[in-house]
């Protein structure tokens, strides 16, 4: 189980990293937004310790997989706890019905 997770967690960040620059270069609906409104390029100059912009643009995607990945684990942690809280007439042992005397 542990294999199978750490792999889909190197996969993920994979594709977040690298094959995120395969993406259309068209921009997207908060991309237009910014050009339309005028503030489009003050975000270019927003990037503090990191001079190359391909490192910045690497590094945002891998922040964005990790915050991803980090709200779906506390989303299914949270689930799981509330499936818990909810669930409790069976003994999650051996899913027999507990006696509830």
């Amino acid at each position: 189980m542990w294999v199978f997770v750490c792999l889909a967690l190197v996969v993920a960040v994979l594709i977040g990293v690298f094959a995120s620059s395969l993406a259309s270069k068209s921009p997207d609906g908060l991309e237009k937004t910014a050009q339309t409104r005028g503030f489009a390029g003050k975000a270019d100059s927003a990037r503090p310790g990191v001079l190359n912009g391909k490192t910045a643009t690497g590094i945002s995607r891998l922040m964005g997989v990790i915050i991803t990945l980090a709200a779906a684990l506390l989303l299914g942690l949270a689930a799981y706890g509330i499936g818990r809280v909810w669930g409790k007439k069976d003994d999650p042992g051996t899913g027999t019905p507990v006696n509830e005397t």
